[in-house]
């Protein structure tokens, strides 16, 4: 219950500009990818009350282009151009993949708006981990305005303290990356126990 708290606040905040990342942790079963698209659900609601209510705040991400992202996102194709350009829900194996078969492949990735990569960490080897880190480093350093979601397995429950927890996300790509990822004050990391006592 905890996380899914902890989900919809981080929704409605990276819906206002507060948090630009999300990371969800947990083992496998936790509901990460469940909490990402009930996130994804709490963003345009919001946007569309404001949309509806006529607020426009010139630091919220009602609009993009003049053009309320809410709208894209809920009545575009997944194949429309439109909805591309808004919104993209991505795994880093299928950036590995992709990034094999085009080495220009990831540059739309580092401008979406709504980037998730679900299964942080599920490339083939270490070796492969450089495509994901480049469009991550980038969306760090980009305009304030993108929104990214993701979701790893590559945490330790047994550990409270934020550095031993993410200690295996650390093994798998460097501290700079789990530092980029977990930045407080930019990022919120939501915890995803297996189980739940209500």
């Amino acid at each position: 219950l905890l996380a899914f708290k902890q989900a919809l606040i981080t929704a409605t905040q990276m819906a206002t500009g507060q948090v630009r990342t999300a990371l969800l942790t947990g083992l496998t079963g936790a509901g990460k990818t469940t909490l990402v698209a009930l996130m994804l659900r709490q963003m345009a609601f919001h946007w569309h009350q404001h949309w509806r209510d006529g607020v426009v705040d010139p630091n919220d991400r009602v609009s993009l282009d003049g053009d309320p992202i809410f709208q894209r996102l809920l009545c575009a194709n997944r194949r429309d151009e439109a909805f591309t350009d808004v919104f993209v829900w991505t795994t880093s194996r299928e950036i590995v993949a992709a990034q094999k078969k085009s080495a220009h492949y990831g540059s739309h990735l580092k401008k979406a708006p709504i980037l998730v990569i679900d299964d942080l960490g599920g490339e083939p080897t270490q070796v492969n981990i450089g495509g994901v880190d480049e469009i991550l480093w980038a969306r760090h350093d980009g305009s304030r305005k993108l929104v990214t979601l993701l979701t790893t397995g590559y945490c330790n429950p047994a550990r409270a303290d934020m550095e031993g927890y993410l200690e295996p996300l650390t093994a798998r790509y460097s501290e700079a990356f789990t530092r980029r990822v977990s930045e407080p004050g930019q990022c919120v990391v939501i915890r995803c126990p297996k189980k739940e006592v209500a």
